[in-house]
């Protein structure tokens, strides 16, 4: 919420020739029904300071929507089904194919696998979970799908440690 706030306290700062617009998608309204008494002006003041700022603000759930609609604490609010990914396609998934994938890969169903798929950048943070891979008892495997240019120093860093023969660099892999 103080991110939130304090972004837009400074898009307000700018001449409004310059104005990046302000998309607000608060996790949780930093104003719900259970703010106590005292934290309620502040909050709500600041709310109503950056509103005539905010291009857009989305909400994740009912009450939260109908506050910053009735409050007007963008120019427009629209309400978002939640965050997060869908795992219903999971529940049609064949587990043979699971264990035939994890085969595949080096990976027997005796083997702990941990799975983390992204690009290969420092904000991803690869380099910490080949260090914690290091520290798992041998039955943990590691598997890292995805491209970037710290890829090649994962791959060392995975030999450095010894730990190579327990995490796989498959690359991009399409869903």
């Amino acid at each position: 919420a103080l991110a939130v706030f304090f972004t837009r306290l400074l898009v307000v700062a700018l001449p409004t020739s310059t104005r990046p617009r302000a998309v607000c998608l608060p996790h949780g309204h930093p104003i719900c029904q259970r703010t106590s008494g005292a934290k309620y002006p502040r909050r709500a003041g600041a709310e109503k300071l950056t509103a005539p700022v905010t291009d857009l603000v989305l909400t994740m759930n009912r009450w939260d929507f109908d506050y910053a609609s009735a409050h007007r604490l963008g120019r427009r609010v629209a309400n978002i089904p939640g965050m997060g990914v869908d795992f219903s396609p999971l529940d049609r998934a064949d587990p043979q194919a699971g264990l035939a994938l994890r085969e595949e890969l080096g990976f027997g169903p005796d083997r702990f696998l941990l799975v983390y798929g992204a690009e290969f950048s420092r904000r991803k943070s690869q380099a910490v979970l080949l260090r914690a891979l290091a520290r798992l008892p041998e039955r943990a495997a590691l598997l890292l799908p995805g491209q970037g240019d710290l890829l090649p120093s994962c791959q060392a860093l995975a030999r450095e440690l010894g730990v190579e023969r327990w995490v796989v660099f498959p690359g991009h892999v399409s869903m």
